[in-house]
């Protein structure tokens, strides 16, 4: 499965990093439009696949 991550850099959206309110883990910085074009992207591209191979989606 695509990361987040992965699929910003394919999609050429810089992803800058910021700390976690914990200051350990690296969180990534998105404005809601970038979100969004991601989730967008990873519905395309992920959603048909499980289609073509007669599975539904479950979470």
């Amino acid at each position: 499965m695509y990361s987040v991550q992965y699929t910003a850099k394919k999609l050429g959206i810089a992803m800058g990093k910021c700390r976690a309110i914990d200051g350990y883990r690296p969180m990534f910085c998105l404005s809601p439009e970038q979100f969004s074009q991601i989730q967008h992207y990873r519905e395309e591209y992920l959603n048909p696949s499980a289609e073509h191979k007669g599975f539904s989606q479950e979470g």
